[in-house]
C-alpha cells in the first residue's frame, strides 16, 4: 500500500519510469500541452490534477500515472525544470506555446559563470548522481573570479543558465551562495572537458577625440589538412578556428543546448551564430592561446605582433577584462575558454603592418574608437573597447 502526504517519496518507480515521465512533462508543458487535453495560462500554468487526469485519459504513458509519483519527479530529480506552486506545475523555461511567456524572475544579476574549488576527487562520487550538493549549513560559495582557485580545483558551473531554469543563487558580500547545483549545469564535469587561456591586445593610437584602435579583418581560411601548421596555435586547425571565432557571439546557452537541437531549428541557429561574415569580412582584436612558460601579457603582445605582422616594439598600458565563453569542436570536446585583453601602444606612431594572411587576416585597419566600438563583429568584445576607451580619455 502506497503512502501519502509526507512520505510520498517512498513510491517505488524505476529510473526509466522517471525518466519517461520529465520528458513527457516537459514536452505538454513547453510545448503541447494539448496531447494531453488540457490547456496553459498565460505564463505556463496547468492545475496539476487536470494534467494528471489528462495524461491518462489519453494513454500517454504505458502506465497510469499517480499523484505520489508526479511528486516525486517534479520535487525531485526533475526540480530544477519544472515549478511548483498551489496545486499547479509549469515548465521554468523553454515555452514554445502560443501566448505563454514566463517574466523574468525578480534577483540578483548573475555572470554568465561562477566558479569555486572542489577537490579532484570530489566529482568521482557524484557518478550516478544529479546534482552537487552542500553539506547542511555550509552552502557552496561561487565567485565571479577563477583566480583564487588553483587551475586542478576549479569547478566551471553555467549560472545563468541554472537561474534561468530555477536553481537558486543567494549573493553573499564578494560570493554567490547556493546549495545544490545540478550536474548538468557544471561544465567541468562535462566529458571532453577542456580549458584554454588565451590572450589578445587592443592596439591604441592618439588622444581625446583622436583616440583609434587598430582592428584586424578576416575572412574565412582555406580548408587546409589537419596536420598543417603549430598545434599550439588555436587556428592551426580549420575546425577549430571557424568554431572558436564563432563562439565570441554566442549568448544561447550550454554546448549541450547546441548539441540537443535537430532539424532546421539546428541549422538555423548555426547559421545565426556564424553569419558576420559579410562581403568584405569582418572586424575582430588579435588574441591566442598562451604558449608554455608564456604570462598573459606576454601572450597578447606575441600574439598581436604575429596577427597583425608589427616589427616595432609594443608595450602593455593596461589590463582590460577578461571573457568567459564554452563551445563544442566536432570531436565532442566542450572548450572553456578565458582570453585576458590588454591595451597597448607601439613604440611607433605608425607601424607598418604585415597580416597573417594564412590564417585568414586580410587587412589591420585603424578605426576612431567610438566606430570600433559599433563595428567589431562580436557582443562581447564591444566592452573590451569601451573599457580602453574609457581608460584612454581619462589618462
Amino acid at each position: 500500500m502506497r503512502r501519502r502526504g509526507p512520505h510520498w517519496y517512498r513510491v517505488r518507480v524505476s529510473d526509466e519510469q522517471e525518466t519517461r515521465l520529465s520528458k513527457l512533462l516537459a514536452y505538454l508543458l513547453r510545448h503541447k500541452p494539448d496531447a494531453a487535453g488540457v490547456t496553459l495560462d498565460s505564463e505556463g500554468w496547468v492545475d496539476l490534477d487536470l494534467l494528471i487526469a489528462g495524461v491518462n485519459e489519453h494513454q500517454r504513458l504505458h502506465f497510469t500515472l499517480e499523484p505520489e509519483f508526479v511528486l516525486r519527479v517534479i520535487e525531485g530529480p526533475s526540480a530544477d525544470l519544472f515549478q511548483l506552486e498551489g496545486g499547479r506545475v509549469r515548465a521554468r523555461s523553454g515555452h514554445s506555446v502560443a501566448g505563454v511567456s514566463i517574466p523574468e524572475p525578480d534577483g540578483i544579476q548573475l555572470p554568465e559563470f561562477l566558479f569555486f574549488g572542489l577537490e579532484p576527487d570530489a566529482l568521482e562520487f557524484c557518478t550516478g548522481a544529479q546534482s552537487l550538493t552542500a553539506p547542511p549549513g555550509r552552502p557552496f560559495r561561487l565567485l565571479s573570479d577563477e583566480e583564487s582557485v588553483a587551475p586542478e580545483n576549479l569547478i566551471v558551473v553555467e549560472a545563468l543558465r541554472a537561474a534561468r531554469q530555477g536553481v537558486v543563487f543567494v549573493e553573499d558580500e564578494d560570493a554567490y551562495c547556493c546549495e545544490r547545483i545540478p550536474l548538468r549545469y557544471v561544465l567541468s564535469a562535462r566529458v571532453g572537458y577542456v580549458r584554454q587561456i588565451s590572450a589578445g591586445g587592443v592596439l591604441m593610437r592618439g588622444k581625446g577625440a583622436e583616440i583609434e584602435f587598430a582592428l584586424i579583418r578576416t575572412l574565412p581560411r582555406p580548408q587546409t589538412s589537419p596536420d598543417e601548421g603549430d598545434v599550439n596555435d588555436e587556428r592551426a586547425k580549420p575546425e577549430r578556428r571557424a568554431d572558436d571565432r564563432r563562439s565570441e557571439a554566442k549568448d544561447e546557452g550550454s554546448p549541450d543546448g547546441v548539441e540537443r537541437r535537430r532539424g532546421r531549428s539546428r541549422r538555423m541557429r548555426r547559421r545565426r551564430r556564424s553569419g558576420r561574415w559579410g562581403t568584405e569580412g569582418r572586424l575582430e582584436l588579435p588574441k591566442g592561446k598562451l604558449e608554455v612558460g608564456e604570462t598573459t601579457h606576454e601572450a597578447a603582445i606575441r600574439e598581436t605582433r604575429e596577427e597583425m605582422g608589427v616589427s616595432e616594439e609594443l608595450s602593455v598600458r593596461a589590463a582590460l577584462q577578461k571573457n568567459h565563453y564554452a563551445f563544442r569542436v566536432p570531436d565532442g570536446s566542450v572548450i572553456f575558454k578565458t582570453v585576458h585583453y590588454y591595451m597597448l601602444e607601439c613604440a611607433a606612431r605608425e607601424p607598418s603592418f604585415a597580416p597573417r594572411l594564412e590564417e585568414g587576416i586580410v587587412s589591420v585597419e585603424w578605426w576612431a574608437a567610438s566606430r570600433a566600438i559599433q563595428q567589431v563583429a562580436f557582443p562581447n568584445l564591444r566592452p573590451v573597447l569601451q573599457r580602453a576607451w574609457d581608460l584612454a580619455e581619462g589618462a
